[in-house]
Parts: structure tokens; sequence; C-alpha cells
């Protein structure tokens, strides 16, 4: 017998849409061979079905893994995944060479169409990278610098999602919209 494509495609849609369901009822988040922009939708679908680490772990690798992820969260979503932080992680901050008082220095390269400073999630613990950020389209831009409390903060990407905690290029860190404390602002030119 021979199977059309339409027949192949068909049949493939109806596997992944069974294996999808099973997957539901489980918990577990299941990512069919989709584009990788359905994953934040994926997992608003299993948010409530899933474990805490499932949320949390899940919701790193979308982050990570998605060309920009805070436009498919809103900030009660992010309150709510910054709940599932994990209890160990937290204590296991306290140790990180980056970290004073429980508290993180970070900064924000800004350019007029960026994210307004207190309500954004993604900041740097590298003024490099801070002022890259601040300039990159326009040439000019702000940069913030703040304190976060380990608490507030959702991911230190270094030391808590790539195995050898030099992985990560921004040296990004989630915090809790909202959170970081002694915002100071400064006009920056790359030039």
């Amino acid at each position: 017998m021979d199977e059309t494509l339409y027949d192949y495609y068909k049949r493939e849609f109806i596997i992944a849409r069974e294996n999808c369901m099973k997957s539901y009822e489980k918990g577990k988040l299941y990512y069919p061979i989709i584009d990788k922009k359905f994953y934040p939708l994926l997992y608003g679908i299993f948010f409530d079905k899933m474990c805490n680490d499932d949320k949390f772990y899940k919701f790193l690798d979308i982050y990570k893994n998605c060309e920009y992820p805070k436009s498919y969260f809103s900030i009660e979503d992010i309150k709510d995944i910054a709940a599932t932080v994990p209890e160990h992680l937290i204590d296991k901050r306290k140790n990180y060479s980056i970290v004073r008082n429980e508290h993180v220095r970070v900064y924000r390269g800004q350019e007029s169409c960026s994210s307004i400073g207190e309500g954004a999630i993604s900041w740097t613990t590298d003024i490099k990278i801070a002022k890259f950020f601040a300039s990159r389209f326009e040439g000019k831009g702000s940069i913030l610098s703040g304190r976060v409390h380990i608490k507030n903060i959702i991911a230190i990407f270094d030391e808590e999602y790539y195995d050898d905690g030099e992985s990560d290029p921004e040296k990004e860190i989630l915090v809790c919209p909202n959170t970081v404390i002694d915002i100071k602002i400064s006009k920056y030119s790359a030039n």
C-alpha cells in the first residue's frame, strides 16, 4: 500500500496528539516535533499538571532555547514560576562567589526599545555585557546597576543551568520583576 505524504503527516500528527494527551494526564511536558516557538504554549497548557521541579527546569529550558522568551510570559507567569525555585537552590546560592550578604550585584544595558529596568527580569553580573546591550543597535543607551536578594533570583545560568559554571557568555541572571534594589542609572555611549 502506498502512503501519500498527506497520509504520513496525518498519521504522525495523530500519534503526536495521543502522546501529548498521555503526557498531559501524567503531568509531564511533551515536546512533539514542532517549532520551538510553540514550546511556551505547551508549557502553559501543561503548567498546572506539572510538579514544581518540572515547572522550574522546563521554564529554564524554554527561556534558554526560544527566541525572545520574555514575550511569551506575563509578569504574573514569571511570579508563578519564581515560586517554584527549589529551596535547596536558594540555600546553595549563599556559597556562590558572586553573592555578598545574600545579594548579587547586577547590571542591565538598555536602549530605547528595551524593557524598563525595574520590571525587567534579565540582568547580568558582568558590566561589559551590560555595556554591549546598552549600545548594540543605537550606539548609546543606559546602564543600570543594582542588587538583588538571592531569594528573588529565578536562575543564575552559569551556576544553575550549565554544568561547567562558565558557559553562559551573557552571565545572565533572571530575577523576579521589580526586585532589584538600589538601582542606579547612567548614560552610556559606545563611542
